[in-house]
């Protein structure tokens, strides 16, 4: 089974000093999908949520979380998601060197407490 956490080391290879606008945006993205495909798994492994494998399951996650009591998690998670969105689709935005680190240290400190989950 892939490891979602190589999703991160991707984005973190991608946010290298220097790094262009593209690999900036796929760094954001690679973040956020570490965290969510963390966290999906987890939620499914523990039976707080049944993924659909499908878009349904990006406010299914955050859901899922928020019910288990964890509305930090499912906060962060839904910035990680904006901000994914924003290096996605919006081409009038500028995605910088700062915005794409400050994404991976969000990702990053929320994968500890993914796992941790019980």
């Amino acid at each position: 089974m892939f490891d979602p956490a190589n999703f991160y080391n991707l984005a973190s290879q991608l946010c290298s000093s220097g790094a262009d606008e593209t690999s900036l945006r796929t760094s954001v993205g690679r973040s956020y999908f570490s965290a969510f495909l963390s966290a999906r798994e987890k939620l499914d492994t523990l039976g707080y949520y049944h993924p659909k494998h499908s878009g349904e399951d990006h406010p299914g996650v955050r859901n899922a979380l928020g019910s288990i009591g964890r509305s930090d998690l499912k906060n962060k998670l839904l910035g990680l998601s904006i901000r994914r969105g924003t290096a996605d689709y919006n081409l009038n935005a500028t995605v910088t060197q700062r915005m794409a680190r400050n994404t991976l240290q969000i990702a990053n400190g929320l994968m500890p407490e993914i796992s941790s989950l019980t």
